[in-house]
């Protein structure tokens, strides 16, 4: 189970071939003389092309040396054969007619599965935003719902055809879904799940205004997240108010959270020409470009009264990790014209590769670890499972979205850094496959910790090991919630390789999901624990985007490559494909706005440089202090439903902070909220 994939190549992997696999082998036996020449002159031919080898290398690959070079130290632990394979002969990306067939029998049983899970939700929990198929039920978020499962399912509905089903579900965002209702919802969360629902449905309908209608209705209201001294939203948003509400520790907001707008309030402007949405949600990204940053690697809160990063782990998992999507993401979208998206998206590989790569034992796959920000070259081996996004995106960049076959890879617009960063890709997709493959059940767990040569065990309970296995699995990490990074990355590069192992990857970890998740009365449920195949416990909920993501991507996956051309579209972090636009001028020359809180809790732009002003205050310490100081509230006795479902449970965290001889009051108290925040996390473990 844990045998290893021989053909495996390094990093880095900038290689010459020494085979001639093109060279004409000659036809019929020729005279032993004419042979002696022709190998004179071959011998002689080989000798001069060596020297000019020898002459003209050390410039020829100076680009990116010191790059590679670093790398080379930083997660070359184990002996790995560079492999033979070039991506110029990686064949046209186009499955053989013997398996034709067979992937669209396998297609077909994932729209099956859909099938399967869609009833019962339709039976037991229709207009529910949550179902919970053990107990024949479904929940709500706020007091009326917001659609989440319908509206998130509606795109994957169209991709499979289901005319029925698509059109009751119209019906129902047409008629019954309403945002004019009491109740705090979190702005990321029902930006890319509801506003993005509502926008690719609004696309792949052909335009049905119903969606679009919704649409605007929807992201009206939280823009009032974006009422803040900074710019910066707040983490929630009061639906019928359409009033920013700040997060639950503090005030503080996630990084990930505020960075994951930016596809859906674009997109909105570009449909409707009202820039607003745009305006609001560029600003955020261009502030946070200004901030320090580790050669691009950022924390993973920002505080929303003062525009700064606040705390000290980086980390690209839970709360950091579309941040760094929607980098090359917003490049793409907008027909590569924002070319400041794709320097943010390099610059942070540059720290990824510098940072946070490393090899595991006993079989030298390649994983994304946590550092602190004030020791950055302690890695942590923790990886979450949502940090397998990377390796599909880090080839999406490479490529800009073409499959190999049609870009010609390796040509000369293709640099020696997007040659590597398509190679880590493809060996962050198979250590994220590696998850599954080294586990009984063979589905992932929420969080692991690699083995590697420095390896250290966190955590109050004894982890578990497997014999041969690469990871170490903690008792409090070892639940699945049927989530997509990993079928998401192998969709990307089958889509980019050809190489058909993706596919065979992503049938077993379906098989997997079929096995141990299936309810057989409807639906499928997340697992307690995958450790032990012969102790299966449902955590009854299936989340929303195990039909959005999960079951969109491996049908995708196994289906034709026409279907969503990754040129031609973008795929927003809750996969609803978005096409890509060009955007009027006006929206790429607007200047940089910021959106000042008035006494009433309106707000009025401005597009100059003056300094903020909270409450006709300067923006100074004073007004800061007072801000924070103002935002502390208190948790309500009351049970508060998870409402972020892509968060972990958070392990203890150790805090350090950088000595100072005089504290300012704002300093005291942000170390207070973050001990606040790690206190209440472990509490939640």
């Amino acid at each position: 189970m844990f045998k290893r994939q021989e053909n495996q190549s390094e990093i880095p992997f900038h290689t010459q071939d020494q085979d001639d696999k093109y060279a004409k082998t000659p036809i019929g036996v020729q005279p032993k003389s004419r042979f002696r020449f022709r190998m004179r002159h071959g011998v002689i031919a080989l000798g001069m092309l060596a020297l000019t080898y020898l002459v003209i290398s050390p410039s020829s690959v100076n680009e990116g040396s010191s790059t590679l070079k670093s790398l080379k130290d930083r997660v070359q632990v184990g002996n790995r054969k560079p492999s033979n394979d070039t991506h110029a002969n990686i064949p046209e990306v186009k499955p053989s007619e013997s398996n034709t067939a067979l992937w669209e029998e396998r297609k077909d049983k994932v729209k099956e599965a859909f099938i399967h899970s869609w009833n019962a939700y339709r039976r037991d929990a229709w207009g529910k935003d949550e179902y919970h198929p053990i107990a024949h039920y479904g929940s709500n978020m706020v007091m009326k719902g917001q659609g989440f499962t319908i509206v998130d399912s509606l795109d994957t509905i169209l991709l499979m055809g289901l005319k029925d089903e698509f059109e009751e579900a119209k019906a129902w965002v047409r008629d019954e879904l309403t945002f004019d209702q009491e109740g705090e919802v979190n702005l990321f969360e029902t930006t890319i799940r509801v506003l993005g629902g509502l926008l690719s449905a609004y696309d792949q309908s052909g335009h049905d205004e119903v969606f679009l209608t919704k649409a605007v209705d929807l992201a009206d209201r939280l823009m009032g997240a974006f009422k803040t001294a900074s710019g910066i939203p707040y983490a929630s948003v009061h639906l019928k108010e359409g009033r920013g509400v700040p997060g639950h520790e503090g005030g503080i907001s996630s990084t990930s959270e505020v960075s994951t707008l930016q596809l859906e309030f674009k997109y909105l402007s570009y449909l409707t020409g009202d820039d607003k949405y745009w305006r609001v949600a560029e600003d955020v990204i261009l502030k946070m470009k200004e901030l320090d940053s580790i050669d691009g690697l950022v924390p993973i809160y920002i505080n929303p009264y003062n525009g700064q990063f606040h705390g000290s782990e980086i980390r690209l998992g839970s709360r950091g990790d579309s941040y760094y999507e929607y980098l090359i993401k917003q490049y793409l979208q907008t027909s590569k014209k924002e070319h400041v998206y794709k320097e943010m998206f390099d610059h942070a590989m540059t720290g990824v590769k510098k940072y946070l790569l490393g090899r595991t034992i006993p079989n030298n796959l390649l994983f994304v670890g946590e550092i602190s920000k004030y020791s950055p070259h302690d890695l942590s081996p923790k990886m979450d499972h949502l940090v397998c996004f990377l390796g599909g995106t880090m080839a999406l960049s490479s490529t800009e979205g073409k499959m190999l076959n049609k870009a010609t890879f390796p040509r000369s617009k293709f640099s020696k850094v997007e040659e590597e960063d398509f190679k880590i890709g493809e060996e962050l997709t198979e250590a994220c496959y590696e998850m599954y493959n080294q586990t009984q059940t063979g589905l992932a767990p929420e969080i692991v910790y690699w083995v590697h040569e420095k390896s250290q065990l966190n955590g109050r309970q004894e982890p578990e090991h497997f014999e041969g296995s690469d990871f170490i699995i903690n008792n409090r990490d070892g639940h699945n919630w049927l989530r997509p990074e990993t079928v998401e990355s192998l969709f990307y590069m089958w889509r980019f390789s050809g190489d058909e192992k993706y596919r065979e990857w992503g049938w077993k970890i379906f098989e997997a999901i079929e096995t141990y998740s299936k309810v057989n009365s409807g639906g499928y449920s997340s697992i307690h624990d995958i450790r032990r195949k012969d102790h299966i416990e449902f955590s009854d909920k299936m989340e929303t985007f195990f039909l959005a993501e999960t079951l969109k991507y491996l049908y995708l996956l196994f289906g034709s490559n026409d279907v969503f051309p990754l040129d031609k579209y973008v795929f927003n972090t809750e996969a609803h494909p978005f096409p890509v636009f060009d955007p009027p001028k006006s929206l790429l020359e607007r200047p940089v706005v910021k959106v000042e809180p008035e006494a009433e809790g309106k707000a009025s732009v401005v597009a100059d440089d003056k300094d903020l002003h909270l409450d006709g205050r300067p923006h100074d310490q004073d007004a800061v202090d007072e801000a924070l100081n103002e935002s502390a509230v208190e948790e309500d006795d009351a049970e508060v439903e998870e409402e972020d479902t892509e968060y972990e449970e958070v392990p203890e965290v150790e805090v350090e902070y950088e000595e100072s001889s005089e504290e300012s009051p704002a300093n005291a108290l942000e170390r207070e909220t973050v001990a606040e925040i790690v206190s209440e996390e472990a509490a939640d473990i």
